[in-house]
């Protein structure tokens, strides 16, 4: 999910970011085109990261995930902190962490939900739970400007030192680790 860009110089950078991300997950992960959705907050987007669009799709796609098949959410943009928590910024009103996790309510496999913005570490506490591994870029109430953790993210997924036990899958603790050693 990419969110409201601000501006056209983050328009361009969140649809270089997708498209690195798709490319990672067809051919490094060799996942099936049809089993990826991006949900985007920019001008002509086929699917729109709106709040009502947003909402129904991680109500939907929540419902499927399964042992073998967990959900994989990835969040870019910017959110914002506010004095309940945050709100992630996508056209129109921004949902808040709240609604993000009631929207996954219907999960009973695994989700991993990685957060790469700013305030990102705000939004933990709702949408932790049983089934859940949520990787944010910052900590809870720290860091509301904008994070490197995005940028670097789809260079990190294919690079062969975060596949730490070559096993040919990238687990959460193993993309966590690498993201932690890229920020550094």
């Amino acid at each position: 999910v990419f969110g409201q860009p601000g501006d056209d110089a983050h328009e361009t950078e969140y649809r270089d970011m997708a498209t690195a991300l798709r490319q990672a997950f067809t051919t490094h992960f060799a996942l099936a085109p049809e089993r990826i959705r991006l949900l985007a907050g920019w001008k002509e987007a086929a699917e729109p990261s709106d709040r009502a669009t947003l909402l129904q799709t991680l109500q939907t796609t929540a419902g499927a995930a399964t042992e073998a098949e967990p959900l994989w959410i990835f969040f870019f943009g910017h959110s914002n902190p506010t004095a309940a928590g945050a709100k992630y910024n996508v056209p129109g009103p921004d949902p808040d962490e709240r609604e993000l996790a009631e929207a996954l309510k219907p999960a009973t496999g695994p989700v991993v939900i990685v957060h790469t913005t700013s305030s990102s570490g705000r939004f933990t506490r709702h949408l932790a739970g049983k089934n859940r591994v949520v990787l944010t870029a910052t900590l809870p109430g720290e860091e509301d400007n904008e994070t490197d953790y995005g940028r670097l993210l789809p260079g990190v997924l294919v690079h062969p030192g975060t596949d730490a036990d070559k096993d040919g899958r990238v687990t959460p603790l193993e993309l966590h680790r690498a993201m932690a050693d890229a920020v550094k």
